[in-house]
Formats: structure tokens, sequence, C-alpha cells
């Protein structure tokens, strides 16, 4: 648990080094937050798996989004 208390935002979550990124932070302990701009049931499968509670649409070129992002995972 080297990461337990702590939160991540893991962008590109849905496959390949983000779907790996969130799984391992998730090993250590560390709360995770998925965004994806598309599959998002491909994230949500992964939200399962792990123990996830946020995933949302995030693309990190716009603001909004971002804040969105930020408060979801702050509210949970």
């Amino acid at each position: 648990m080297r990461l337990g208390g702590k939160v991540a935002i893991i962008t590109g979550s849905s496959r390949g080094i983000g779907a790996a990124i969130a799984r391992g932070y998730a090993e250590e302990g560390c709360r995770v937050a998925l965004t994806v701009v598309q599959k998002e049931a491909k994230a949500r499968e992964l939200a399962a798996e792990i123990g996830a509670q946020v995933v949302c649409r995030l693309d990190v070129r716009d603001r909004d989004q971002l804040r969105c992002a930020h408060e979801q995972t702050i509210a949970t």
C-alpha cells in the first residue's frame, strides 16, 4: 500500500498503458479516477475490476472537462 491515501486521475485509461497504470496504482492502494475521450464502456469495465469510483470523459485540451474531472474526483 505504498500509495494508500493518494488519488490519481489517469488519462487514457480504457486501454494500453493508461489501463496498466490504473491497475498498478489501484493495487498499491491509490484511489483512481479513470478518464477517457472514447471507449467509456471499456473504462467502466476496468473501474469495476479495480474498484474505481470515477469514470468520466476528458479531453485534456478542454478546460471545462478538466474542471469537471477534478470536481468529480474530489467529490468521491
